[in-house]
């Protein structure tokens, strides 16, 4: 048979389900958190990616140029000026893959920041969204309401 609970039992029951909502609430802080700078990481690895990109192409395109001068002076062949193109075209498409990547990872990341979570009927953003208007207490506070009959 249950025992009757008494009124301290009570207010340690309900001591302990806080104190369990407070982790569970810190579990899911700390986890958002980790998504955002996980986020973060892969944004900033992608932009370099396609600053390296970038660089690879503008020598690949200097080396097109070179090589045309050389093909012109007679001191190359079309085939070479040919293998020099397919070099630049392989760099573009390159840089287009990173732009790509860059562009979900920046994508990504505003998703885990919360970008977008309120948005109008026609689309719009809609001022004072989730980022915005959140406000977290570090510390929050458990304030003892008198249980009936203890």
């Amino acid at each position: 048979p249950a025992l009757p609970a008494t009124g301290k039992a009570r207010v340690e029951a309900r001591h302990s389900a806080a104190r369990q909502a407070h982790l569970s609430w810190s579990s899911t802080v700390l986890s958002a958190i980790m998504e955002v700078e996980n986020a973060l990481v892969d944004y900033r690895a992608s932009t370099e990616a396609l600053a390296a990109a970038g660089r690879a192409t503008g020598l690949y395109s200097e080396a097109l140029s070179l090589r045309r001068r050389l093909v012109e002076a007679g001191e190359a062949t079309v085939s070479d000026l040919i293998d020099a193109e397919q070099e630049l075209s392989d760099a573009e498409d390159m840089r287009a893959q990173m732009r790509f990547q860059q562009a979900r990872a920046f994508v990504d990341l505003n998703v885990r920041l919360g970008s977008g979570s309120r948005v109008g009927k026609d689309g719009d953003p809609m001022p004072g969204g989730a980022v915005s208007s959140a406000r977290i207490d570090p510390e929050p506070q458990i304030q003892a309401r008198p249980v009936n009959g203890g």
